[in-house]
């Protein structure tokens, strides 16, 4: 247990963040400082996901292959060209 304690003091984020109570039900304090990434559409994590020759220019017959197995298994409408 003391090391449990001794681990949640050494992460900051869940250390310092407090619960906050709305009308709308709690909610999670953002710690200071928290970065978060700049939101991209579902299509186009399909097509960085199935870009398997690292070239986000060309999409290859394989490519469309995986983005359209991808589509299907994720439940994304499918991408028009």
């Amino acid at each position: 247990m003391r090391l449990l304690i001794a681990a949640l003091a050494l992460v900051p984020s869940l250390s310092f963040a407090e619960g906050i109570t709305f009308e709308d039900g709690p909610w999670i304090a953002v710690p200071a400082g928290m970065i978060y990434p700049e939101y991209t559409s579902p299509e186009a994590e399909i097509r960085a996901m199935a870009d398997l020759d690292g070239d986000p220019g060309v999409t290859t017959a394989e490519e469309m292959q995986m983005i359209a197995t991808l589509s299907q298994i994720l439940g994304v409408s499918p991408i028009v060209n």
